[in-house]
């Protein structure tokens, strides 16, 4: 509310291209954390109710590798093919290519905090499950005083309604990594090394899509530019599904842990 209340002093355009943002912003999200969280909540709240802790905490490691193995491809795609999501969906009557453009950029800005969003919405769960109603509150304070003091900085500066992305994508990952802290600290038996090389073999996993997205950029050139229809649809579909089509046969070559969640294997 006080990012759309900044963003419509700004220049014409930029209100709707944050509204526009968030909405792409939203739907990864709402897909992939919305759907971790409800197959291990209950998993989740019945181990930390019966008091066992390194149970919860396996719970927990295989939450956290599951969310970056679906929101990291999620926010690169978003970071990567913003233009051409945003035209081929968008862009038609009176939305110009220039409005386009502003939409992938405050996109591209929001989509780091997509990965800090699923980690605090997830461990947020596991104060809930301990009983802690206090800590989820202050990690909430944290993301509104960091998203709004640096967003009364950076709205002054170059980046203008980019900016204001930017800042609630930092406030996440403050808040984030201060709640990673707290819940290690409530939950020793937590382990990052597990995550982690999870972490170095999404990213190993992303390599091939990105070389896909940079040689179909090369192929296809600025073709969002002229607007939503049949041929940028195509165009855009050439693209986007072998890239994703790459991510997910690496995830099975690296036989990732989050992948068993959407094969129901686990």
């Amino acid at each position: 509310f006080i990012a759309t209340r900044f963003a419509s002093e700004m220049e014409v355009g930029s209100g709707a291209a944050m509204q526009y943002a968030i909405v792409f912003l939203q739907l990864p999200y709402g897909i992939f954390s919305a759907s971790i969280i409800t197959v291990l909540y209950p998993r989740l709240s019945k181990q930390v109710g019966s008091d066992l802790r390194r149970e919860a905490a396996g719970t927990v490691e295989y939450g956290l590798s599951s969310l970056l193995t679906f929101l990291l491809p999620a926010a690169m795609g978003l970071m990567m093919l913003g233009p051409e999501l945003v035209s081929t969906a968008l862009q038609r009557g009176e939305l110009t290519a220039a409005d386009s453009l502003l939409t992938a950029q405050v996109l591209f800005w929001y989509s780091p905090g997509l990965i800090f969003m699923g980690i605090n919405n997830f461990l947020q769960r596991l104060c809930y499950s301990d009983g802690d109603l206090k800590l989820p509150i202050y990690n909430a304070l944290i993301i509104t005083v960091v998203d709004i003091g640096l967003s009364l900085w950076l709205k002054e500066t170059a980046l203008r309604v980019r900016g204001l992305a930017l800042a609630n994508s930092l406030s996440y990952v403050v808040a984030g990594i201060w709640l990673l802290i707290k819940s290690r600290q409530r939950f020793p038996q937590i382990r990052f090394r597990p995550i982690f090389v999870d972490l170095i073999k999404i990213l190993l996993s992303l390599l091939p899509a990105v070389g896909i997205i940079l040689a179909g950029r090369w192929l296809f050139g600025d073709y969002w530019v002229d607007g939503s229809s049949l041929i940028g649809l195509m165009k855009f579909l050439a693209v986007s599904l072998p890239a994703i089509a790459s991510i997910f046969l690496m995830f099975l070559l690296f036989r990732l842990r989050g992948i068993y969640l959407l094969l129901k294997k686990k």
